[in-house]
């Protein structure tokens, strides 16, 4: 692409992903550890130096770290700004990677859609707590291999030289983008090896920038915030084969084909009845707009390539397409924690929007791609307001519950409980899976760091949140039983009740309020339950 039409093609990108994030107005809705490492950090009175050192900021993730303090949380509590910035680096990688597959392989305008707007990727693209480290390290990743690429096709050595230096920060910011820049350079080095054999050459960049990065966070591993998650597997024992590799591609299987399907096609669904009862007709102006000069951008891109050297190839892009797909999903194979989230998803798109493109154009009507891929971004902008709205919700729900805890429970109280609480109160979401859009009700550390943005660390209590089914699992029995708390609260109907309680015979521990039977807990096999009288399940 020439300058010109990079810019234009990016500024349309930009637009489209950040438009979906703006449905309910130029705000953003904090989640989980928002709270936490954007308002909480810096706001202890620390210096800087002992902030990273308290915290083992450069063990693991070294940049996305730093990023939090000195970037970021400046932005707090005006993070959709925060989220306009992560989303231009997100259209600027889309462009990057584009311009790439273009000129290697055909590719076309499809695959901005699958990459830039599937709402299955809102969960790493929007929450700024992941994102800040996604994307970015997205962005990074898609510079070195542009940078690459420029250096094989007579490029000059500063190319070179910023090419590893990108791809050296983009290991900084996730796990995941170490595999995909590692992978995608060493991938592309092997199709420049017989035109460009020395140049190509660079691409082996990746293992020094591994050794430099090994090296920098092993200095600083005795204070990783992550290191207790990095325990690795071991693909020779048969436990792995019983339990760990079928878990792993069940986890895959629901992240990327569940949470794709339910996402997009529930997401539209509900999007579009969101829109029927809350109408934003300056949004759908906007993204007809948008999706209309996305038509035209593809319709002119599908024309230039019937005659340019870009011609479709459709096997070498499948092929690298499906490596890319699946690098990004290499480390879970490993580490001995087996947890895939929706966001983990993100790192793939960029091979599965490839593929997606490719396949695409085998279409026998050539002339429908365009309006085909105009199409799917009005579908997927529909969709995302969906899950916006879920997030929205959460946090209403997750203020207003701080907002009780910090009037009710008391100051300097040690440790306290309170149950009946949730981690979600979304009546319809899209997908139920993992953490996707869960409040701060789901642990104590998350509900601790509202407690503390909202009443300050001096004066926030320590509390945890515990669920009815189950109450506690065997991983957290030994600090969530009744018995290790000062003080045990009942939440019912947006009100905070105080328990008292009392062990029966039979092992169940009964609950009294203000002298009333409430209910009972009661545990099997390492877990624990909660079971409330009638009147106060129907209350809840």
């Amino acid at each position: 692409m020439t300058k010109r039409r990079f810019l234009l093609m990016f500024m349309l990108v930009f637009a489209l992903i950040f438009a979906r994030y703006c449905y309910f107005g130029f705000e953003y809705y904090p989640q989980l550890d928002d709270y936490i490492q954007y308002h909480n950090y810096t706001s202890r009175g620390l210096g800087y130096a002992e902030l990273i050192s308290a915290l083992g900021l450069l063990s693991v993730r070294p940049l996305a770290g730093l990023a939090d303090i000195f970037v970021w949380s400046n932005f707090f509590p005006v993070m959709i700004v925060a989220v306009a910035a992560i989303s231009a680096l997100f259209a600027a990688s889309a462009c990057l990677f584009y311009d790439v597959f273009r000129r290697r392989f055909g590719t076309g305008s499809l695959f901005f859609v699958v990459y830039a707007l599937l709402p299955l990727a809102i969960e790493g693209t929007y929450w700024v707590s992941a994102s800040s480290r996604v994307v970015v390290g997205l962005f990074f990743t898609s510079l070195a291999l542009w940078l690459f690429e420029k250096w094989c096709c007579g490029g000059k050595k500063r190319d070179a030289a910023f090419c590893a230096a990108a791809q050296l920060l983009a290991f900084g910011f996730y796990e995941q983008t170490i595999v995909l820049s590692f992978a995608s350079v060493l991938i592309f080095g092997v199709l420049n090896f017989k035109p460009q054999r020395k140049r190509a050459l660079l691409s082996l960049c990746g293992f020094a920038n591994l050794a430099i990065y090994a090296v920098f966070t092993r200095i600083f591993s005795d204070s990783s915030l992550y290191g207790s998650r990095m325990t690795i597997a071991n693909p020779l024992s048969a436990w792995y084969y019983k339990e760990k590799l079928p878990e792993v591609l069940s986890q895959l299987k629901s992240a990327f084909l569940g949470g794709g399907f339910y996402t997009l096609v529930k997401g539209a669904y509900r999007g579009a009845k969101i829109f029927a009862a809350q109408p934003n007709f300056i949004y759908a102006i906007a993204v007809l707009a948008l999706c209309v000069a996305l038509f035209i951008a593809a319709k002119r891109r599908d024309e230039e390539s019937e005659s340019a050297d870009t011609r479709l190839k459709p096997r070498a892009a499948l092929i690298v397409g499906v490596l890319l797909a699946l690098a990004p999903t290499a480390p879970f194979f490993l580490i001995g924690e087996t947890w895939f989230s929706l966001r983990g998803t993100v790192m793939s798109l960029c091979g599965i929007a490839l593929i997606a493109d490719t396949l695409l154009r085998f279409i026998p009507l050539k002339k429908l791609t365009a309006a085909i891929t105009a199409a799917a971004a009005l579908i997927c902008c529909v969709a995302s307001v969906s899950e916006i709205d879920d997030y929205r919700e959460t946090t209403a729900n997750d203020m207003a519950i701080v907002a009780l805890l910090a009037e009710t429970l008391p100051r300097g109280g040690g440790e306290i409980a309170v149950l009946n609480v949730e981690p979600s109160y979304l009546g319809n979401q899209n997908y139920y899976y993992h953490e996707h859009i869960h409040g701060i009700t789901e642990s104590g550390w998350a509900l601790h760091g509202g407690l503390e943005y909202l009443m300050g660390a001096e004066n926030a209590p320590s509390v945890t949140p515990l669920p009815r089914h189950p109450m506690y699992s065997p991983w957290n029995r030994d600090t969530a039983t009744l018995n290790n708390f000062d003080l045990i609260y009942l939440y019912i109907d947006g009100a905070l009740t105080q328990i008292i309680t009392e062990e029966r015979s039979d092992g169940t521990t009964a609950l009294f309020a203000g002298g009333e039977y409430v209910g009972y807990v009661w545990e099997e096999d390492g877990y624990g339950y909660l079971e409330l009288e009638s009147a106060a399940t129907a209350a809840s």
